[in-house]
C-alpha cells in the first residue's frame, strides 16, 4: 500500500481528517471475513452450470413464445450480494405456460401445462410435480431428462400435492350440498358449493376422502354472499391452497372466501384447529394488537417451521373496512406463528406493497434460506405482475415484473446445495481437535426428510471425514457439527463439500491452522486480516504520516 502526498495535498486536509485517515489504517486492513456462503457467483459460470444440468433442447414452446414472454419480463431490481441467487419456477395464469429463469429473466426452460392452475412444485432436487388439464392428468416432469411421467386422475381445482414417499396425490375436488335458505331471498336455493378433498394412487384409485360439508357445514353468520360462476352456486369455502406436512400427517387448507386457515388430522380427517377470522385463536399483528383477521381471501399458505408459516394476504374483501362489498388496498406478505398452548396466532413479518402491487387474485409468498422473503403479487387489471424479493428489513433485494400475464405461483430452487459458515478460518491449539459448525439446506423446499453427505478432503485431495446426514423439510436450518481429529502442528486448506440424493454438490474451502502448545508466553491473536500489509509495514506508514503532519503543522506557524 503506498500514499503520495505532497504540501498542497496536505494543506487541503484538515487535521482531524488526517487522524480519522490514520484510525482507517489500522482498523480497515484487519476486518475478517464473518460470513461466507457458497453461492453462484457469476451468470456466465451460472448458465454453463445450468444448461449441463438441463442438458440440451429443453422446452416444449415455440421460440416465438419465448420471444414473447422474454420481451415482457423486467428484471426491475437485482441486488446480488443481498439476494438469493438461484433459479425461479413460476406459472402464467392466463395461458398454463410453465417457466424456469435465471435471475437475470432468462428463460432456461419451458412447457405448456394447459392448466393455469398448474401451481408446480418440486418433489426432489430434479423433478417437478404439476397438474395439468390434459387427460386430465397429474405431472411428475424431470428436469434432468425433460422426460414427464403422467397419471390420469383429476386435476381438480386451484392446487394438488404429491406424497413421494407413498407416491400418492392429494387433490381438490367439489360437491354441491343443499342450498341458501330462505333469507337470502332471490338467491334462495341457489346450491352451496362445498370443497371435498381426495388421496389417489397412481392408478386413480381413492385411498381417502374428505367431505368439507361434513366437517365445515354453511354458516350464514360466516358467508360474505358470494356467489360461484353465473350465480349458479354460493360459493362457501373456495379452496385455493393445500400444504401436505407429510412428516407431521397433517393437511392445512386454506378456504379463501373464509378467511380461516384449517388443520386437518389426514388419519382421521378431524379437524385439529383453525386459524383467522372464524378460527379458534385470538390475532395479533406485528405490534401486538389483536385484530379480527391477519388476511382476507389469503392465497398460498406455506409451513416454514414447527407452528409457522407463510401466507399471501390479498386484502381483498377486508370486512373491517366494508362488510357487503368487496373492496382492496394493499396486498402483502404475511409470516405468523400458532401457540397451540395459549391459543395466539401472532404475525411476526409483514411486507405491504404500495399501491400498484395490489393483487385481488392469485399469489404467493415464501421465506428463503437467507432469511430473505419472496411475495408473488399475481395480477390486477390496472398493472403488472410483481415477483418481489425482500430482506428482513423490507429492502426490495430483486424484482421480476411481467407485463403480459398474471402469475399464479412462484418458486426459488438453488442448482445446488447452501453451505453457510461463520469463518473461513479456524485457529486452535494443538492438542485440540479442531470442531466445525455449519449449516446447509438442500437446493430445493421439501415436504420432507432428504439425504445428505458430508464430505472433507486436506490439501492432497485424501477425504479424511466422511458422514450422512438429513436435511430439514421446509427449507429450515440443518446444523451440522464434527471434529477432526488427529492434526498435528500447521497449516490445513480443506475442502467441505455437501451432496444430495441426487448428486448435486456444493463445496466450501475452510483453513485450519493448529498452533503450537506453549506455556510461557500468553496466547498469541489468531486474527487476520484481508490485505497482504505487514504489521512492521503499517507501523512505518503511521510514523509517516505522524512526520508529515507535523512537518505540516510547522510549516503553516511560519
Amino acid at each position: 500500500m503506498t500514499f503520495i502526498v505532497d504540501k498542497y495535498t496536505m494543506g487541503a486536509i484538515p487535521l482531524k481528517f488526517t487522524i480519522i485517515i490514520l484510525v482507517m489504517l489500522f482498523t480497515g486492513l484487519m476486518v475478517p471475513s464473518s460470513f461466507v456462503e457458497s453461492r453462484i457467483s457469476s451468470r456466465n459460470a451460472t448458465t454453463n452450470q445450468i444448461f449441463d444440468f438441463f442438458g440440451v433442447g429443453f422446452g416444449t414452446l415455440s421460440a416465438e413464445r419465448l420471444e414473447f414472454v422474454s420481451n415482457e419480463t423486467t428484471i426491475q431490481h437485482f441486488d446480488a450480494k443481498r439476494a438469493m441467487n438461484g433459479l425461479n419456477l413460476f406459472t402464467l395464469k392466463d395461458t398454463g405456460e410453465i417457466f424456469i429463469t435465471d435471475m437475470n429473466g432468462t428463460i432456461l426452460a419451458s412447457r405448456f401445462a394447459n392448466n393455469n392452475d398448474a401451481a408446480p412444485e418440486f418433489i426432489n432436487s430434479t423433478t417437478v410435480f404439476y397438474m395439468s388439464k390434459t387427460g386430465p392428468v397429474q405431472v411428475l416432469w424431470n428436469l434432468k431428462t425433460n422426460i414427464t411421467e403422467t397419471f390420469n386422475i383429476s386435476a381438480g381445482h386451484h392446487d394438488s400435492e404429491y406424497n413421494p414417499k407413498t407416491g400418492t396425490f392429494l387433490v381438490f375436488g367439489g360437491g354441491r350440498y343443499g342450498s341458501l335458505p330462505e333469507e337470502y331471498g332471490d338467491l334462495a336455493g341457489i346450491p352451496i358449493s362445498y370443497d371435498d378433498l381426495y388421496e389417489y394412487d397412481k392408478e386413480g384409485n381413492v385411498l381417502w376422502y374428505w367431505n368439507g360439508s361434513t366437517h365445515i357445514p354453511f354458516d350464514s353468520s360466516m358467508y360474505l354472499n358470494e356467489t360461484g360462476r353465473g350465480a349458479t352456486s354460493a360459493d362457501w369455502m373456495h379452496g385455493n391452497a393445500l400444504f401436505w406436512d407429510i412428516e407431521e400427517d397433517v393437511i392445512y387448507y386454506n378456504p379463501r372466501n373464509l378467511d380461516t386457515l384449517y388443520k386437518i388430522n389426514k388419519t382421521t380427517g378431524d379437524i385439529v384447529w383453525s386459524v383467522g377470522k372464524h378460527g379458534d385463536f385470538t390475532l395479533y399483528d406485528k405490534y401486538g394488537n389483536q385484530k379480527e383477521s391477519l388476511w382476507y381471501h389469503s392465497h398460498s399458505v406455506e409451513v416454514i417451521g414447527p407452528n409457522r408459516f407463510m401466507m399471501f394476504d390479498n386484502d381483498l374483501w377486508n370486512t373491517t373496512r366494508n362488510a357487503t362489498a368487496p373492496t382492496i388496498e394493499f396486498s402483502r406478505i404475511v409470516e405468523f406463528i400458532v401457540n397451540e398452548t395459549d391459543m395466539t396466532a401472532r404475525e411476526v413479518f409483514t411486507w405491504v406493497g404500495s399501491e400498484e402491487y395490489t393483487c385481488d387474485r392469485f399469489g404467493d409468498a415464501d421465506r428463503l434460506p437467507n432469511g430473505n422473503y419472496i411475495g408473488c403479487f399475481g395480477a390486477f387489471p390496472e398493472h403488472p405482475a410483481y415477483t418481489t424479493e425482500v430482506t428482513p428489513n423490507g429492502d426490495i433485494v430483486w424484482e421480476f415484473v411481467f407485463n403480459a400475464s398474471s402469475l399464479y405461483r412462484f418458486e426459488r430452487f438453488l442448482e445446488t446445495p447452501l453451505i453457510k459458515l461463520t469463518s473461513n478460518q479456524l485457529t486452535i491449539k494443538e492438542g485440540n481437535n479442531p470442531t466445525i459448525k455449519l449449516s446447509v439446506w438442500d437446493n430445493f423446499k421439501s415436504r420432507i426428510y432428504t439425504d445428505g453427505s458430508l464430505s472433507i478432503y486436506d490439501d492432497d485431495v485424501n477425504l479424511i471425514l466422511e458422514k450422512n446426514f438429513h436435511f430439514r423439510p421446509h427449507w429450515q436450518e440443518t446444523e451440522l457439527d464434527f471434529t477432526i481429529p488427529d492434526l498435528t502442528t500447521g497449516t490445513y486448506d480443506l475442502e467441505i463439500v455437501i451432496e444430495n440424493s441426487a448428486g448435486l454438490a456444493a463445496t466450501q474451502s475452510l483453513t485450519v491452522v493448529i498452533q503450537e502448545e506453549t506455556t510461557s508466553e500468553p496466547p498469541t491473536s489468531t486474527s487476520t486480516t484481508t490485505s497482504g500489509t505487514s504489521g512492521f509495514e503499517v507501523f512505518i506508514a503511521f510514523l509517516g504520516a505522524i512526520g508529515l503532519v507535523l512537518v505540516y503543522q510547522r510549516h503553516k506557524r511560519k
